[in-house]
């Protein structure tokens, strides 16, 4: 029988606890939309990220009583018209994922889907990330070919309709019931508010999706994408925006964008080296035994 030896134990240990620690996050972007009057607007024009669009009677604005917890971002699209609300990268603060040390960009945010009856199913609330003027990939809630309620991530600029193999844990908590076609109401996240992460590493042709509300989580791998990088200066956007030619009643709120390294401090692995060290030793003293 061949023996590990002590050092590949060390390096078997490290491979288990140290990959998926990560340097202290570098908070470039935050809003909660706290002290912003109801039905008010996040401030735009110089100097802000925001851009907001509402086509009437559809609107944009600040909801005070409801959120998580509230106030939130609420987007009302009664007749199918749309609305939007894009964060500019340009006015964050100074980050540029080429860099190691910030080489993994997070995107985080609160989302409660009330109401939404579509027209077809390519109609759906969607995030899109904007390397520059390219999309890299969007998420949405919407419905399946099979009438599910979900969530759901595709690569590129694609609007079309999702598919089976694009929704996000309909087996973990997240299938959000049957489609109606005739009540909106009917036709949400249950009340909830589902929090929502989006990581992607610099230069990587994949992202992670990972969903939580109450007890239940998921996460979810979109491949496809194309390598893209993303910064303060260059033009990146990501925006969040109801459907053109369906009727939709959302929230979004706790909007968080940092930008970390995949690497550990020193100290952090220094920690893991000690405690792995220990781990090698033990199971190397078990097997000499």
């Amino acid at each position: 029988m061949n023996h590990c030896s002590l050092h590949q134990l060390t390096l078997l240990a490290l491979a288990s606890f140290g990959l998926t620690l990560t340097a202290p996050a570098v908070t470039v972007f935050e809003e909660s939309f706290t002290g912003m009057a109801d039905g008010g607007q996040p401030p735009t024009g110089t100097g802000s990220p925001w851009t907001l669009v509402a086509t009437s009677p559809s609107t944009v604005g600040v909801n005070t009583a409801t959120g998580n917890p509230s106030p939130s971002l609420h987007f009302s699209d009664p007749n199918n018209t749309s609305t939007s609300a894009t964060l500019k990268m340009n006015d964050f603060a100074a980050f540029n994922t080429t860099n190691a040390s910030q080489s993994v960009l997070t995107i985080g945010f609160d989302f409660r889907m009330d109401s939404y009856l579509g027209t077809d199913r390519a109609s759906t609330f969607r995030l899109s990330l904007r390397d520059g003027g390219a999309t890299r990939f969007t998420f949405g809630f919407g419905r399946t070919a099979n009438s599910d309620l979900c969530f759901f991530a595709s690569a590129g600029s694609s609007n079309s309709a999702p598919t089976l193999t694009q929704a996000i844990g309909l087996n973990d908590g997240f299938n959000f019931g049957t489609y109606s076609t005739t009540d909106a109401l009917a036709n949400g996240t249950d009340g909830q508010f589902v929090r929502v992460e989006i990581v992607y590493v610099n230069g990587e042709t994949s992202a992670s999706f990972n969903l939580s509300y109450g007890d239940s989580s998921t996460s979810y791998i979109l491949t496809g994408i194309a390598a893209s990088s993303f910064s303060n200066d260059g033009g990146d956007n990501f925006a969040f925006g109801s459907p053109g030619s369906a009727s939709a009643d959302f929230f979004v709120d706790n909007i968080s964008v940092t930008a970390t390294s995949a690497i550990p401090e020193p100290s952090t692995t220094a920690l893991l080296l000690g405690g792995a060290g220990l781990i090698g030793a033990g199971v190397l003293r078990r097997r000499r035994g």
